[in-house]
């Protein structure tokens, strides 16, 4: 092939990626989605630097959750489930909720690190599982519950007395 031939080649294909371009975005404005730029180059233009596109944040806002909503939803299942879930079963539960997530993968990750940060949740060999009723967090290191078993057993001789 010429020179010729592949430039004139490249340049049929922009125009229609052109074409395509301003279709996609009269179709996006149909629906009522955030349109991104028309007529941008993508990859590397013609001078070789780099074009960077700027991502619609609109459209990725819409997929996430109000805050506080997962930690809710894991105690809900948790408390509904009466005994301790795995982390896959916990997701799967929450993912049964509609909880929005871009795939299975960070959904996992997301509901192991908010299970295992809530104090009112204990990691237990079954898996996760609410804490008492009555001690929501409870204590965490020895030593706190050394001090904590101090203080019943002082407060119940006290009690007796």
């Amino acid at each position: 092939m010429s020179i010729d031939r592949v430039r004139d080649a490249l340049e049929s294909l922009r125009e229609e990626r052109d074409r395509l371009d301003r279709a996609i975005v009269a179709l996006e404005q149909a629906i009522g989605e955030p349109t991104r730029s028309v007529g941008r180059p993508r990859g590397r233009a013609q001078t070789g630097a780099r074009v960077s596109r700027v991502a619609s944040t609109a459209s990725r806002k819409a997929t996430r959750a109000p805050r506080g909503l997962l930690k809710k939803t894991i105690q809900e299942i948790l408390g509904r489930a009466g005994k301790p879930l795995s982390g896959a079963e916990l997701r799967d539960a929450v993912a049964k909720t509609g909880y929005p997530s871009a795939n299975a993968k960070n959904l996992y990750a997301s509901v192991f690190m908010s299970a295992s940060n809530d104090s009112s949740i204990k990691k237990t060999k079954e898996g996760f599982a609410l804490r008492g009723r009555g001690t929501a967090a409870g204590p965490k290191t020895k030593t706190a519950k050394k001090k904590a078993s101090r203080r019943t057993k002082a407060g119940s001789r006290k009690k007796a007395s």
